[in-house]
């Protein structure tokens, strides 16, 4: 449901201050009530009479990594985003093989392993954050391609990642 000008949103609730330093403050919240899906929020402060304000919306997870890529597995680490270590979070992973339903997985840790793959097959994994109110970010995604079981000779050059 798309909200025009004369709607009355309703604000966000449970406001939590998660850390607060000498020139920054780290908020978290809870999605309106009856609202679903991606939101962008304004957030306005003041001091000493000024204000200001800022749009605020989820931060995807950065720097996606594979490792110990073989036939049938691979690991993709990534990164919290920046100026989020602090903050509470989950990642929701969604591994996509053309011409099939995607799987989704959630978890508290920076990477994931994958395995039972099938050899010679390209693979495409997003990762989003989910904030603890339920909040999610933009997925981030990589592909991936596997080597061929049958080629005697095994060379790197028959696995590839491509950052999209």
């Amino acid at each position: 449901m798309l909200a025009s000008y004369d709607d009355v949103l309703p604000p966000p609730g449970d406001i939590q201050v998660l850390l607060l330093t000498l020139d920054s403050v780290s908020l978290s919240w809870s999605s309106p009530q009856g609202l679903t899906g991606p939101q962008t929020f304004r957030v306005t402060w003041g001091c000493d009479g000024e204000t200001s304000s800022t749009r605020v919306k989820v931060i995807p997870p950065r720097d996606l990594k594979i490792d110990h890529l073989e036939e049938t597995s691979f690991t993709l680490h990534w990164s919290k985003a920046e100026g989020m270590e602090k903050v509470p979070q989950h990642f929701f992973i969604s591994n996509c093989i053309p011409g099939r339903d995607p799987l989704a997985a959630i978890t508290d840790d920076c990477h994931k392993t994958f395995s039972n793959l099938q050899p010679g097959t390209e693979y495409t994994v997003s990762v989003s954050t989910v904030l603890t109110n339920g909040e999610q970010s933009e997925p981030v995604s990589t592909t991936i391609c596997t080597s061929k079981r049958s080629s005697p000779n095994y060379s790197s050059s028959s696995l590839y990642q491509k950052l999209q």
